[in-house]
């Protein structure tokens, strides 16, 4: 769930985020009752979700600094402030 979430707030353009983690990382089975995490039993899920946040939001800020600083556009920003400027003419 946690990974879903995770893929869903850094790719949200994706339409389909698999339900199950692939099999090349599914948990094997243990007689452990506790092999949940397998994986990562040491790492704690909502300290690393806050931290992949907050470094998501650093770096969107400085990418925006960057594209204003050096006038980087989209070819869609391009075609609207085109159509402004035509439709300001007109």
């Amino acid at each position: 769930m946690a990974a879903q979430y995770l893929v869903s707030f850094l790719f949200p353009s994706l339409s389909w985020v698999p339900p199950t983690l692939p099999a090349c990382l599914a948990h094997r089975p243990t007689s452990s009752a506790s092999h949940h995490l397998a994986l990562f039993p040491s790492v704690q899920l909502d300290a690393v979700i806050g931290t992949l946040t907050d470094r998501l939001k650093t770096m969107q800020k400085q990418a925006a600094d960057w594209k204003a600083k050096y006038n980087i556009r989209t070819q869609e920003e391009v075609e609207a402030q085109q159509r402004r400027q035509q439709q300001a003419q007109a």
